[in-house]
């Protein structure tokens, strides 16, 4: 698997970071434009993990995007970080997991996406 980090920011811009492994012309259209939809529209239908402000992330097919970068996931699993505290004052830190379905995020709260794109590789 290869991924692609998109990091966004307010103004709805986003700043494209193409990891190894992608083939070429996907790779040469994310480093083309740089623009947060052209951006969001090349990886519909792919597998996302989406971060937001509050430290959740929710991984799951993106299936739909609209001009105020608010996402649709289909067959998401949300998750979460905890932290717990014993009585004795260990600290244990946790991420829970749980399918939701559907989900709709906002893009203003959106913090980071990355795409996993799973590569071929031929057995021989």
């Amino acid at each position: 698997f290869s991924f692609v980090c998109v990091s966004w920011w307010m103004s709805a811009s986003a700043e494209v970071q193409v990891l190894p492994g992608l083939d070429p012309q996907t790779t040469e259209k994310l480093e083309k434009d740089n623009d947060a939809m052209h951006a969001v529209r090349c990886i519909l239908g792919s597998k996302v993990r989406v971060g937001i402000l509050d430290g959740r992330e929710f991984e799951g097919e993106l299936s739909c995007v609209d001009y105020q970068t608010n996402l649709i996931l289909k067959h998401t699993v949300e998750f979460r970080p905890r932290t717990l505290t014993s009585v004795s004052g260990e600290t244990q830190h946790r991420v829970e997991e749980q399918m939701i379905g559907s989900a709709l995020i906002l893009g203003k709260y959106i913090k980071a996406i990355k795409v996993q794109k799973q590569v071929l590789v031929e057995s021989s």
